[in-house]
């Protein structure tokens, strides 16, 4: 007996728990191993969480005590298949590896289970479970249970998974290779689950989802496969089994990796390598590699294995940290100490430019833009950033606009001008990519509506008085009217006479008794020139003389009188 050990387990026992095991290590000492009770994995308590709207982030609590050295199983159960599990992880700091999943039934479900082995030790309600998705997951179903008896260093003996489209479930056969297994049964449907399998206990059936855990202890090893009660109606279904082992004995596990390095490769990848693992009276079949996001993170995910000293992690962000741990797995499954952990930056993303750049003028207050996507090597191309000036040869761009696709109408321009665009590609992290080639148009020339209603009235001998309604000019802003006179009913020899900035006129120093003729049209500040108004006539009044003033009249004899005014 490896005397080390068993003083190791006894350690990890609370008091309640550590005469049985006393007296279960005589027993073995005492009587032969036929007539010693098989050890088995016994079911300590378990929860559930339901929410019946799309959830990034569900926790879930052990409500009674939990025990040092146990086992806690989370099932992860949603209805669809686009999110995914980011992290699993809890109050304690126990570490979570994935058992099997996610097993997905295509648009519909998907389900995974984790595990924690020899757990720390927890008050009441004192441990939460978090189960974080990405994006968030619909409908999530959350079960966690907890478990004494699993063997301490690999508790997870061989696994299950099957999907189907029907009234009755089944995981699929899995060959346990440890006699005293517990298979843990786990579904997730779009019905409801009726029961437990034959020969399984449910633990956990979740309502109003109808998902179930159940479980059933093993005394032989064999072939075996979970199954639940008939579901109601039939519908679609996903299935897994687990199977736990009791403790092996003296179990030989590998040591831990050594050296463990992490080197940036671009944008998207980092090389890691480390120095081998060794296991005496053992076979070292592979390396479990965990990742997690940022230079100080904890919640570690196996996201590769590999059966020599390198790997090369790919499909990574730009510009992102991410912090990586090793360990060993030899040919029984049994799992050695983690690395040290390593961590590494990738190099920003590489962008290819926008390309063939197109400006069209649609009016003369419209372009319209095109070009040919971009591409992003370790990131995401978000949207387009629209730059302009004005003139064919400008260099003062400034961005007028914003666009998630590869086209872009800008409007709000002055007509007869010329306009050069640029673009460029941006992701969410503001990372920039070069400039599209320039591209020129010039708009349509403005287009001006006629001052209507234009009137004249004589105002005296020497003036009249034009009014008429504005003209309006799109692709420009009209500055002010310019008033064409010629004399005579019929006349056509119209000159300009005047300007105005607003729709009146007055035309004064003209002759009495005379005919004049009129017509205006409207100008902006590039010259260009709107049609005319109607014409409008009006003749000025015949000259009215002044009454003479200060008459006076003085005699200048008998017969004379003299006048002056």
């Amino acid at each position: 007996m490896n005397k080390l050990r068993l003083e190791g387990r006894f350690a990890r026992l609370k008091p309640a728990r550590l005469l049985p095991f006393v007296v279960a290590m005589f027993a073995c000492w005492l009587y032969p191993a036929g007539l010693v009770a098989a050890a088995t994995l016994s079911y300590v308590q378990g929860n559930s969480a339901v929410p019946q709207t799309s959830q990034t982030t569900v926790n879930v609590t052990f409500t009674a005590a939990q025990a040092a050295g146990d086992l806690n199983v989370v099932v992860v159960g949603w209805n669809d298949t686009t999110a995914t599990v980011s992290s699993v992880a809890d109050k304690s700091g126990n570490a979570y590896t994935l058992a099997v999943g996610p097993t997905a039934f295509t648009g519909v479900l998907s389900q995974s289970i984790y595990y924690a082995k020899n757990i720390k030790s927890a008050a009441a309600a004192a441990n939460i479970v978090t189960v974080t998705f990405s994006p968030a997951a619909a409908y999530p179903d959350i079960r966690i249970l907890e478990y004494n008896g699993a063997d301490l260093n690999s508790p997870v003996d061989v696994t299950a998974a099957n999907t189907g489209n029907s009234s009755t479930t089944n995981s699929g056969s899995a060959t346990t290779t440890n006699a005293t297994d517990l298979l843990l049964g786990a579904s997730m449907v779009a019905t409801f689950t009726t029961g437990p399998g034959t020969g399984f206990t449910s633990r956990l059936l979740t309502s109003p989802d109808g998902d179930i855990a159940e479980d059933r202890m093993v005394t032989a090893t064999g072939s075996y496969s979970a199954t639940t009660a008939a579901l109601s109606p039939a519908g679609p279904w996903v299935m897994q089994m687990v199977a736990f082992r009791t403790p092996l004995g003296s179990v030989v596990s590998p040591t831990a990796p050594g050296n463990l390095t992490a080197t940036a490769a671009g944008p998207v990848q980092i090389n890691l390598s480390w120095t081998a693992s060794t296991e005496t009276g053992g076979t070292i079949s592979q390396y479990l590699i965990e990742r997690c996001t940022g230079a100080t993170c904890s919640n570690f995910l196996q996201v590769g294995t590999s059966t020599t000293t390198t790997f090369n992690d790919t499909g990574l962000l730009a510009s992102t940290t991410y912090s990586y741990r090793v360990r060993a797995m030899d040919s029984t499954n049994t799992t050695g100490p983690y690395s040290n952990t390593a961590s590494a930056t990738t190099a920003a993303p590489t962008f290819t430019a926008p390309s063939n750049l197109t400006a069209t003028a649609a009016s003369s207050t419209q372009i319209n833009l095109s070009w040919t996507a971009a591409t992003e090597t370790g990131g995401t191309i978000t949207q387009y950033l629209i730059e302009r000036c004005t003139g064919a040869t400008c260099s003062n761009f400034l961005q007028v606009g914003t666009s998630a696709s590869i086209t872009f109408s800008n409007t709000g321009l002055l007509g007869s001008t010329t306009y050069s665009y640029r673009v460029r590609a941006t992701d969410a992290s503001n990372n920039f990519s070069a400039y599209s080639n320039t591209a020129s148009a010039t708009t349509a020339a403005p287009i001006f509506t006629a001052p209507t209603n234009l009137t004249a009235a004589a105002a005296g001998p020497v003036q009249i008085n034009l009014s008429w309604t504005a003209a309006t000019e799109t692709g420009g802003t009209i500055t002010q009217y310019l008033i064409e006179r010629c004399t005579g009913a019929t006349c056509s020899n119209f000159l300009q006479v005047g300007t105005s900035a607003t729709t009146t006129f007055n035309d004064t120093g003209l002759t009495a008794s005379t005919s004049y003729n009129y017509r205006v049209r409207a100008t902006d500040a590039s010259n260009n020139l709107g049609p005319y108004s109607n014409t409008a006539s009006a003749t000025t009044p015949a000259n009215a003389p002044t009454a003479p003033t200060n008459l006076t009249a003085a005699a200048a004899g008998p017969v004379q009188i003299n006048l002056s005014w």
